[in-house]
């Protein structure tokens, strides 16, 4: 730089001596040292032109190198970035796919969800539509027609079996075994005890409580069994609360001009408890075919005052569900004669009898 400053003040020097020279004397040298004055600054002005071309390289480099630096720190950011955003693009685009699969798999369970709660809804529209067919256009003429409504609640129900106008009130069992049981005799603990030693048209027309003992009488009896084969289930608890079950398959009791017959037979083999109407080890314990007997009208051998109630008697019993409340070593009150299935006579005393019919299908 301090080259270029002398030679610039040299020019001016040149410049000044050659323009002070008078013109009029000397003009060829005049113009002659004017052009070699230019030459001399053209080459000057050249040779700084290139200085100062060096200059600026040298400047640029110096400039340059910084630059450069952040340049390649900005390149290394960038390409961070660049993989950053490649990892999260992967990321979504598996998370994407997952979620496709858990929307794939969601729309898979709510069609099986929506085919099976359809399947149900038609089991339950087929269900209703056979109950509205089998429905029985009349009044229930017992709680077999009770369930058949739709009603599942155990209870005491009115039912009108054929012959009975004004109906009676049962207590229904539509839970056991299917359900559709009309209770028919029922004997339980309470106080004050039902007294059964009744005379005979009293057993004809029925008394106590549907809910509690109870005989629902022999009409309604013959009315109930004379228009439909019926099935008997009897349900015995002893004295030290052993609980036993038997049925036949057929039960049915005569009009009131047979002194109400009755007829019943076809014990089942699965039964838990034994035999006590139709045992085939005694005859005379048989109470199929025997007239109804009470104190006031034995048709027996005066069974009826020893067994304490009205009862289907033969010589006497195998079952006496009409006797009083059962007393341990007491034959004469409430028990069963043929408790086992297996052992013969077994007298045991009772604390409850439930005697229920059901037709057959």
């Amino acid at each position: 730089m301090s080259s270029l400053l002398l030679r610039v003040l040299c020019c001016g020097v040149v410049l000044s001596s050659c323009c002070g020279q008078q013109v009029g004397n000397f003009p060829y040298l005049i113009f002659d040292n004017v052009i070699q004055n230019q030459e001399s600054i053209l080459q000057i002005l050249e040779e700084t032109r290139l200085e100062i071309k060096q200059i600026k390289e040298v400047l640029l480099q110096r400039n340059l190198s910084p630059l450069e630096e952040k340049i390649e720190e900005n390149t290394a950011v960038l390409q961070s970035v660049k993989e950053n955003v490649a990892n999260i693009q992967e990321g979504c685009l598996a998370q994407m796919d997952k979620n496709h699969k858990v929307m794939e798999q969601h729309i898979i369970n709510d069609r099986e969800t929506g085919e099976r709660m359809l399947s149900e809804c038609n089991e339950t529209l087929r269900e209703v539509l056979e109950r509205v067919k089998s429905k029985p256009a009349g009044p229930p003429r017992d709680c077999s027609e009770i369930l058949k409504t739709g009603i599942t609640l155990s209870g005491v129900y009115h039912i009108f079996p054929a012959g009975i106008p004004s109906g009676v009130s049962v207590y229904c069992d539509l839970q056991t075994d299917g359900g559709g049981w009309t209770i028919i005799i029922q004997r339980q603990e309470e106080l004050p005890p039902l007294n059964f030693a009744r005379p005979f048209e009293e057993y004809a027309a029925g008394f106590g409580r549907p809910d509690g003992e109870f005989w629902i009488g022999n009409r309604v009896l013959h009315a109930m069994t004379g228009s439909q084969p019926q099935i008997l289930r009897v349900e015995a608890t002893d004295l030290k609360g052993d609980s036993r079950v038997a049925t036949w398959a057929t039960f049915s009791v005569g009009s009131e001009a047979t002194q109400f017959t009755l007829s019943v037979g076809g014990y089942f083999s699965n039964s838990t408890m034994g035999d006590g109407l139709m045992p085939a080890s005694s005859l005379r314990h048989h109470a199929s075919n025997m007239k109804f007997s009470t104190s006031d009208r034995d048709n027996t051998h005066k069974c009826s005052t020893l067994g304490g109630g009205g009862w289907w008697y033969n010589r006497c019993y195998g079952i006496n569900p009409t006797a009083p409340r059962a007393q341990v070593g007491n034959i004469k009150t409430l028990n069963y004669f043929f408790w086992s299935r297996t052992e013969g006579t077994e007298y045991t005393g009772l604390s409850a009898i439930r005697f229920k019919i059901r037709p057959r299908e």
